[in-house]
């Protein structure tokens, strides 16, 4: 199998990252509740539109945001949204649960499912230093 993937490429990108692998709980909480403070606030208007596309603009943005905030639990699953593991088990099953995502057999699977992918190299998710 060809590697397509220089060591200078991998070298540098291990310079870029070297200070991401800690966890800041004040980054995480902020963009936890600066996306779900967006979303519901969208969710509001929108249940208070008097005109239909008003409301169908309001929801759209309102997906779009609850999608980015559903992102949040794939942090979670890692515990690096804020690491806080009681915050980000409560949280993300929280947000999840209206749309009937079952967060709990996600957070169990997931693991499994990054080890496969890592054990693929042209599915890598990251390249260990």
């Amino acid at each position: 199998m060809v590697n397509y993937v220089s060591h200078e490429l991998v070298k540098d990108l291990g310079t870029a990252t070297v200070d991401l692998d800690q966890v800041n709980p004040l980054t995480g909480l902020l963009r936890f509740g600066i996306i779900g403070a967006y979303f519901l606030s969208l969710v509001v208007l929108a249940w208070s539109a008097d005109k239909e596309l008003v409301f169908l603009s309001f929801s759209v943005l309102a997906g779009l945001f609850y999608a980015f905030w559903l992102i949040c639990t794939h942090d979670a699953v890692h515990h690096t949204l804020t690491g806080w593991k009681w915050f980000e088990e409560f949280s993300a099953r929280l947000i999840s649960w209206p749309m009937l995502w079952p967060y709990g057999v996600y957070s169990e699977l997931h693991p499994f499912w990054s080890s496969q992918l890592d054990a693929i190299p042209s599915m890598m998710q990251v390249v260990q230093f």
